[in-house]
């Protein structure tokens, strides 16, 4: 059964292994492999870390991490939704952009809003939905 929860700091490293894998799975076909070796290499900072702590949420499957997805706050963005690819297709992607409608609703939200990747796009049918506003 897939539940999504609040992250802890404790789960930044499987937070960064997934983003990782996710794009270079995904975006293989977008970007040059040295784009994406830049944009997937370094090591766990307390940035990410932070950032983990305070506005990620995770999709948790059994015991384990499958995806990914934050809300901040104070600006209603959502962001940093990955899946890992062992577990992309089966909806994770979907549950995780449609927990901050929730989330919205229970923290006095206005507005919510994602902002996503053409190559994303080209890639899956398009996500419809209504930010709260």
């Amino acid at each position: 059964m897939l539940r999504i929860q609040k992250a802890k700091r404790a789960d930044a490293t499987a937070a960064l292994e997934i983003r990782n894998a996710a794009i270079l799975n995904q975006c293989a076909n977008s970007y040059s492999m040295d784009t994406l070796k830049i944009w997937t290499s370094g090591e766990l900072s307390e940035t990410f870390a932070d950032a983990v702590e305070k506005h990620f949420y995770i999709a948790v499957h059994g015991n384990k991490i499958v995806g990914t997805g934050m809300i901040n706050t104070e600006t209603g963005k959502i962001d940093a939704v990955f899946v890992h690819p062992h577990h992309m297709r089966e909806g994770i992607g979907r549950k995780i952009v449609e927990f901050p409608q929730e989330f919205a609703l229970r923290h006095g939200l206005d507005r919510i809003y994602k902002e996503m990747k053409s190559a994303y796009i080209r890639r899956q049918k398009a996500y419809r939905w209504t930010a709260y506003q």
